[in-house]
């Protein structure tokens, strides 16, 4: 192997690195980027969109109930959401909003 051979196979192999160590630079950027989501709050928004949509498909009649969709929303808001207390409380919050909006359709809302 000669000694231009040499040079360009070690440059090349600098080159690969270089490479390397900016993409993953750019996937830890990304990562930071994704962990601190859009609004700050994307967690809190996204666990209690999962309670809304969970009361809403047990208040369908049992027939139109998609209850494995349910129960998956059930058990990834329990990984979100870690206390038992404070995710029974926006479930029951879910509930209580959304039977409020459905007696106010129905007119059965006091005021």
């Amino acid at each position: 192997m000669t000694k231009d051979n040499v040079i360009k196979l070690r440059t090349a192999e600098v080159a690969r690195r270089k490479q390397a160590a900016e993409r993953q630079k750019a996937y830890r950027e990304r990562q930071v980027e994704i962990r601190k989501g859009v609004t700050g709050r994307d967690n809190y928004i996204l666990a209690k969109a999962l309670a809304y949509a969970s009361q809403a498909i047990d208040m369908l009649p049992r027939r139109w109930q998609e209850r494995s969709d349910c129960e998956d929303m059930l058990t990834i808001l329990a990984v979100m959401v870690k206390d038992t207390r404070t995710r029974k409380l926006m479930i029951e919050d879910a509930r209580n909003h959304l039977q409020g909006a459905k007696n106010d359709k129905m007119g059965t809302d006091q005021p």
